[in-house]
């Protein structure tokens, strides 16, 4: 999920997609994610596999 000057998305993109989508469940927010990926990479394949693993934690 690299964008054309190969960065990746770092942690603060990640954290704004799960504050404003921390409501979904794991699979609507690893959704979201890979989508928000894809977008940075739309001019370059992703060469290698993504692994997500998405932790619920309750107050």
């Amino acid at each position: 999920m690299f964008n054309p000057a190969s960065q990746t998305p770092g942690y603060p993109a990640v954290r704004k997609v799960i504050e404003r989508h921390g409501h979904e469940n794991s699979r609507g927010l690893i959704n979201l994610l890979k989508r928000a990926g894809e977008s940075r990479a739309a001019v370059r394949v992703q060469a290698d596999d993504v692994t997500f693993v998405v932790i619920r934690v309750k107050p």
